[in-house]
This record gives structure tokens, C-alpha cells and sequence, in this order.
């Protein structure tokens, strides 16, 4: 399981850990940054789909704003692009 220092609007640091279940890369890498869509786990929660921006550093990864699905969410997306 990875972890991620993140700053909150407070200015103080949280420690964010994630873990990885599946990974499908959507979007060709620009300067070293990736669309994904991701099947994660944050802070030992639930399973739900992620789709953000992550970075290659020489630490690790950076993540950038997204959004998480549940299985259902991620369904109705699906079908509205169907649609």
C-alpha cells in the first residue's frame, strides 16, 4: 500500500494511503503525467473506481484532482455515453 502526503487548505500535511486493485490506462503519458482509471482503495475504505491524473516523480507517484465511482456510478456513466 502506497501513501501520499497531501496539504489540506489548513496548510497542514495529511498522509493519505491508497492501494491499487486494477489499473487501465486511458490517455497517452505528456510530461510524465497519465489519465487512469484505477480500482483503489483510500484509507483502507471501500473499492471504488478512480479517474484523475497521476505523475511519475522521482518518489513515486503524484495524484491530482479526480473522481471515484462505485460500481453502480461508474455503470450510468457507462450508459449515458451509450445513450
Amino acid at each position: 500500500m502506497a501513501t501520499i502526503k497531501a496539504t489540506s487548505k489548513a496548510n497542514k500535511a495529511d498522509d493519505f494511503k491508497y492501494e491499487v486493485l486494477e489499473d487501465y490506462k486511458i490517455a497517452d503519458r505528456k510530461n510524465n503525467v497519465t489519465l487512469r482509471l484505477r480500482l483503489m482503495k483510500w484509507n483502507d475504505g471501500e473499492p471504488k473506481y478512480d479517474l484523475r491524473t497521476w505523475k511519475e516523480t522521482e518518489d513515486g507517484e503524484k495524484c491530482f484532482k479526480g473522481i471515484s465511482f462505485d460500481g453502480e456510478e461508474l455503470q450510468a456513466l457507462i450508459n449515458l455515453f451509450k445513450d
